[in-house]
């Protein structure tokens, strides 16, 4: 009876530890990268936006302004057959929120008809996305975010 406590106690143990250390992988779709790389290792850089949805057909604008907003950072439009992304960079935390903001502001009739894929705040990155396959393109590895967050459609 002894042993059988005894290899009882230590399947369970095994057990645990491996729920334990299966909990702290990252999925295949990004999982935890964010929270121990940051929003950078989800989010494609600037050239990487511009050169994917370029090389896909998009037309994309540069702007080294963002909108009348009195905020530092950068935005890139891509835009092809009404479908899009409209993103900032170089945000800081407090121009982020601002930016986010605005964007619920300016992409009111999409969001209130579900007309959109995703409208993000992830650390200090702004990004609304018209379409799942736009979101692909533009080289996002996952939709994790560590900010504010609307998706629409899946």
């Amino acid at each position: 009876m002894k042993v059988l406590k005894k290899i009882l106690s230590l399947t369970a143990a095994a057990a645990m530890c491996l729920l334990i250390c299966s909990c702290d992988k990252k999925d295949s779709d990004g999982g935890t990268d964010i929270l121990r790389n940051g929003a950078e290792s989800i989010v494609p850089s600037r050239s990487e936006l511009i050169d994917n949805t370029k090389d896909a057909g998009y037309t994309v604008t540069e702007f080294d302004d963002i909108y009348d907003l009195k905020v530092s950072g950068e935005r890139v439009l891509a835009e092809k057959d009404g479908k899009f992304i409209d993103m900032c960079y170089g945000l800081s935390e407090d121009d982020a929120k601002e930016v986010y903001r605005y964007y619920e502001t300016k992409y009111d009739p999409q969001l209130k008809s579900g007309e959109y894929y995703m409208l993000s705040r992830n650390q200090n990155f702004v990004y609304f996305v018209s379409d799942k396959s736009t979101f692909k393109v533009s080289g996002f590895k996952s939709t994790d975010n560590d900010g504010e967050q609307h998706i629409y459609k899946e």
